[in-house]
């Protein structure tokens, strides 16, 4: 858990949460889940979910499974996730990916 300041890159093999009131400046953040209630600058890549709380002010990618950017989070960049839009969004109600080839 970063609860105070950090610079520089970092590699986790677990989860990484930025608390509130916490920062990081990176070019990258790599971790299996990511957790962020304060302040990140730099990209951010997760093989599991990536949550920005109210609190999160975020200014980089972010890219994982799961994105899920809570009301009055701030962020700027771009995401790279899979999602479906809601059907009030233009949305359709079928599969957003298209299902894996069998294997062998």
């Amino acid at each position: 858990m970063v609860e105070g300041q950090i610079e520089g890159d970092l590699t986790l093999r677990g989860h990484l949460t930025v608390a509130e009131g916490g920062s990081v400046s990176c070019d990258a953040v790599e971790a299996e889940s990511v957790t962020i209630a304060g302040s990140l600058q730099g990209e951010v890549v997760a093989n599991g979910a990536v949550q920005l709380a109210a609190s999160a002010r975020v200014r980089g990618n972010l890219k994982g499974s799961a994105v899920t950017i809570a009301e009055g989070a701030r962020f700027s960049g771009r995401l790279d996730c899979a999602f479906e839009l809601p059907q009030e969004l233009g949305g359709s109600t079928r599969e957003a990916r298209p299902p894996a080839p069998a294997r062998r």
